[in-house]
């Protein structure tokens, strides 16, 4: 009876990390501003595929008018050099709407490989924000790039990492405009310096949904191995200031499957 129970986990286990790695999920945010826009949000690819040419990923995007695409980083794995397939994906990325892409850690740990991915992202007609801002849609969408020692110390680790205040902020990305302004940024963790700055709507990725997801607890793993991260997926608010967090498409992850994520930004 002990030995038939250890299966039956053991088989449930099983089944669940599979779901988990090949499922892809739809999450849909809706928020208040003035205006109006809807935006397709991705976030940290890595090696993963999804069939060939992607097209189990691509046709789990829902079929709707896009103003945008945001990606906020981990589009490769730090230590590749050969990443076409990714490219090709994000290429039917920008037949869809506008694509707009801030690098993640793992594109900062290699900056030659992140030299080259972002020329070729630019070539098929991706906006690579790099501490930049650009107007589009009347709304302004600004991009604060990553650096290593956000997320690894100088040998590597994980403590004593750089901490970024809203004077920062403004030293990379200017001071913040009358207009509607969505930040990219890789990592969720300088929320509050985030809205301290003055972005209405912050969009980020890099915890992968915490790895492993427990119903009533969430995530359980950051990337800097802490157990229990305080933005792990979802929506979050400081001052009227919101941000939403992708769990992302890559990485091995339980019970957190892929996501897509649907922001829809409405007038009112």
């Amino acid at each position: 009876m002990i030995l038939e129970l250890g299966i039956s986990v053991g088989a449930l286990g099983i089944a669940s990390l599979v779901w988990s790695n090949m499922a892809v999920s739809v999450s849909r945010y809706e928020i208040s501003a003035d205006r109006s826009l809807k935006i397709l949000h991705l976030s940290d690819l890595h090696k993963k595929k999804f069939g060939k040419d992607y097209k189990k990923l691509l046709d789990k995007i829902p079929d709707e008018k896009f103003d945008f695409i945001c990606f906020t980083g981990d589009l490769i794995s730090r230590g590749e050099y050969i990443f076409d397939e990714r490219l090709s994906f994000v290429k039917k990325l920008t037949e869809l709407a506008p694509v707009f892409f801030v690098c993640g850690n793992h594109e900062a740990e290699r900056p030659e490989n992140y030299l080259k991915l972002r020329d070729e992202l630019e070539k098929i007609g991706v906006t690579v924000l790099d501490n930049e801002t650009v107007s589009f849609e009347n709304t302004r969408i600004a991009g604060f790039s990553s650096e290593k020692r956000f997320f690894r110390n100088e040998k590597d680790g994980f403590s004593g990492l750089y901490k970024i205040d809203s004077n920062y902020l403004k030293e990379k990305l200017g001071e913040k405009s009358d207009e509607f302004t969505i930040l990219l940024s890789h990592s969720p963790f300088f929320f509050e310096k985030y809205a301290e700055w003055g972005a209405d709507l912050t969009l980020c990725g890099h915890v992968h949904g915490g790895v492993v997801r427990l119903p009533f607890v969430g995530g359980v793993l950051s990337p800097e191995r802490k157990f229990f991260p305080k933005y792990d997926g979802g929506i979050y608010e400081k001052n009227s200031k919101k941000m939403v967090v992708s769990r992302g498409l890559g990485k091995l992850r339980l019970f957190n499957p892929s996501e897509i994520v649907v922001i829809d930004i409405k007038k009112g």
